[in-house]
């Protein structure tokens, strides 16, 4: 909540603060990720962002160097759906996977928090 006397009473987000945050803690939280598991982006078949928004995506896969084809979005037919964007966008993304092709999911947002998971698409 923010009030003080020249702002209006109300809810606050600092946009450009969680900007900043995405793009440390994501690039960081893969980074250590892939290292756990000797891996690394080149290995990746698809990173699953959480659907904030084009913007923010856009600069993460930017910063990372990924391929448009290694970052699907859905965002604009669902909007973000907060905890639900990563296994919404999952979801959508199965048949385009193969057995053996692994997946990174990250997600970031409420309370600063952030989370990376990596998957490997088994057979039916």
């Amino acid at each position: 909540m923010r009030n003080d006397q020249h702002q209006q009473a109300g809810i606050y987000m600092d946009g450009p603060g969680i900007l900043n945050f995405a793009l440390q803690a994501v690039p960081d939280a893969i980074t250590q990720t892939l290292a756990d598991v000797n891996r690394s982006l080149g290995d990746i078949r698809m990173v699953l962002f959480h659907q904030a928004n084009r913007f923010i995506i856009g600069q993460l896969a930017k910063k990372l160097k990924l391929a448009k084809e290694q970052t699907p979005c859905n965002y604009s037919d669902l909007g973000n759906t907060v905890s639900a964007s990563i296994p919404l966008l999952l979801k959508e993304q199965m048949n385009q996977l193969q057995p053996g092709d692994l997946v990174l999911t990250v997600g970031f947002g409420v309370g600063l928090s952030w989370g990376a998971a990596l998957l490997e698409r088994v057979k039916d």
